[in-house]
């Protein structure tokens, strides 16, 4: 959060600060998992037992009774389903959307999504018809809204924190970062 407010004060971008955020909660424990501990007189630095269980154990995990890791496991799978399912409702609303243009940008028409932009390798807008009978500034204005988003390659930013979802589901860091990354 310091970081984004310096940022916001210095008038950066702020995706890239929760992105990294992201990448940090996802890839330090990994990273830390293979790093050797030093030991000092007989224990082990880096990790607190007690009562026979390892707490701050990076590679506990790892070793969790059963139940945790399949309700890790079931968890990951449950929004990989959801966003399974919501994908193939878009894929279905989409072949229903027209190919069409808006003061000279090429966009799909839908009846009743949008604006949005869709699509992770090809991206494109999606308008609700309605928006072709505004006034030219306020289509402009969403053009150009949408448009940044593609130019910020925010919708390969979802999918990136759709996945980091998926990966941790259990994780409230994670889903902190992903709303902060979606407001960003």
């Amino acid at each position: 959060w310091l970081l984004e407010t310096a940022a916001a004060r210095t008038r950066l971008p702020l995706r890239g600060i929760w992105l990294g955020a992201l990448s940090a909660t996802l890839l330090l424990p990994t990273i830390l998992a293979f790093v050797p501990r030093a030991s000092v007189a007989g224990g082990v630095i880096g990790e607190l037992t007690v009562a026979g269980g390892a707490i701050g154990d990076v590679g506990a995990a790892a070793t969790q009774p059963f139940p945790f890791g399949m309700a890790w496991l079931i968890a990951s799978l449950a929004l990989l389903l959801f966003f399974g399912i919501s994908w193939l409702r878009l894929s279905g609303a989409r072949r229903s959307w027209q190919p069409d243009s808006v003061d000279g940008h090429a966009v799909l028409t839908s009846s009743n999504y949008g604006p949005a932009v869709v699509g992770v390798v090809d991206p494109q807008i999606v308008v609700p018809a309605w928006v072709k009978d505004l006034a030219t500034g306020a289509r402009s204005l969403i053009i150009r809204h949408e448009g940044e988003h593609i130019r910020a390659y925010d919708h390969v930013l979802a999918a990136l924190a759709g996945v980091a979802i998926v990966l941790q589901p259990w994780n409230p860091a994670v889903w902190l970062q992903v709303r902060r990354l979606r407001l960003a």
